[in-house]
């Protein structure tokens, strides 16, 4: 097995199939920026706690916080035997996240995810908490969230 990268998805592809001039796509995943716009209802200390300094700029709360997002996360369930796991593929999406920080910063991490309990507990499992539930466009979405 070989990962490739472009800039997105990142793809991990069989490499035997590879150097028969065959691309099979094992799992996938794809990462880029979002801010996550924090609820009314959220106290200044849950504030501080993901902002890090005082939850407050110029004595307005904290509306925002930029987060790395990985979207997409997903195994290629067509294949019989896939030995790629949900585990390896957010494993290394959090490594190169964790690589990102190094040059630029960042705190936290985010997925949304379906309200399914077995993908919540899957993310959970992995380091992530339930942060906020985002009942727009029809489906409910699970924003989760893992600080760095």
């Amino acid at each position: 097995m070989k990962q490739y990268q472009n800039q997105e998805p990142i793809l991990y592809c069989d490499y035997q199939n590879l150097l028969d001039n065959k691309i099979v796509i094992l799992g996938y995943f794809t990462l880029s920026l979002k801010v996550l716009i924090l609820p009314d209802q959220l106290s200044i200390r849950d504030r501080k706690e993901l902002d890090g300094f005082r939850g407050k700029i110029h004595g307005i709360p904290i509306r925002e916080i930029p987060c790395f997002l990985i979207g997409q996360l997903a195994k290629n369930t067509n294949i019989a035997n896939n030995p790629i796991s949900g585990k390896v593929l957010l494993d290394y999406a959090n490594s190169i996240i964790k690589s990102a920080t190094s040059l630029i910063g960042g705190r936290f991490i985010l997925i949304e995810c379906q309200d399914n309990p077995k993908l919540i507990e899957f993310y959970r499992l992995n380091g992530y908490s339930e942060f906020l539930k985002d009942f727009s466009n029809n489906k409910t979405m699970i924003q989760m969230l893992k600080k760095l």
